[in-house]
């Protein structure tokens, strides 16, 4: 596997270059800048995954992003950015869900752990792609959110993962709430233009299992 990390930070280029070819023997290289990072696309085509950061010094990763959709259709791209509303603000994302399998997105600052999440298992995914395999409307995601319940007494903050039509996961301690609990929540992007604030708590995950983290699967009500 190859993938391609840009950011302006050399220090975080260094850290998920060590992380990434340590949970995946991939090959990692990365670029600081948009000119480092097109002119190493331009001349390498086997590249498979591509993890951007929005704002670089010389250009924005809106475009790197078209340079991947309208040349090499096949590469995941991973946005990362604080500022998730930008893919529905700036136009140069406008099909940025139409295949919510290849364009993945995480809300920074984010752990390590965070992105082995949203990539996953790689080379699942391409067998799953060439069978044309499970269409789920699922956002390979992570955001920010808020979530108020009956055993909350303030608004907590949390991560939320795996977003699709009908609900979401949870990044919380696994004692925070309960099978059957009712939440109401706020989530910092509304990707699917949710109107229903509420969910309720279906299933609980305790530690990490399989590089999954502790927390809580909810259905939208």
């Amino acid at each position: 596997m190859k993938i391609l990390f840009i950011d302006n930070d050399q220090t975080i280029c260094e850290l998920f270059q060590t992380t990434l070819e340590k949970r995946y023997q991939a090959s990692v290289i990365t670029a600081q800048t948009s000119t480092q990072a097109v002119a190493y696309i331009k001349s390498n085509t086997d590249i498979d995954i591509v993890v951007c950061d929005y704002v670089l010094s010389d250009d924005h990763g809106a475009n790197i992003y078209r340079l991947i959709r309208d040349h090499y259709p096949q590469t995941v791209f991973i946005l990362q950015t604080s500022n998730l509303q930008i893919i529905k603000t700036d136009t140069r994302f406008f099909d940025f869900f139409d295949n919510i399998k290849i364009n993945r997105a995480i809300s920074r600052p984010f752990t390590p752990s965070e992105l082995f999440w949203v990539i996953g298992d790689h080379s699942i995914r391409k067998t799953s792609l060439a069978e044309g395999s499970r269409q789920q409307e699922r956002c390979n995601i992570i955001i920010d959110a808020f979530i108020l319940g009956s055993s909350i007494i303030s608004k907590q903050h949390v991560r939320s993962l795996n977003v699709c039509q009908n609900g979401m996961f949870i990044i919380c301690d696994h004692d925070l709430l309960e099978v059957g609990d009712i939440i109401s929540y706020e989530m910092s992007v509304n990707f699917f233009n949710y109107d229903k604030p509420q969910a309720i708590v279906r299933w609980k995950r305790k530690g990490n299992i399989c590089d999954l983290p502790s927390g809580v699967g909810v259905e939208f009500i």
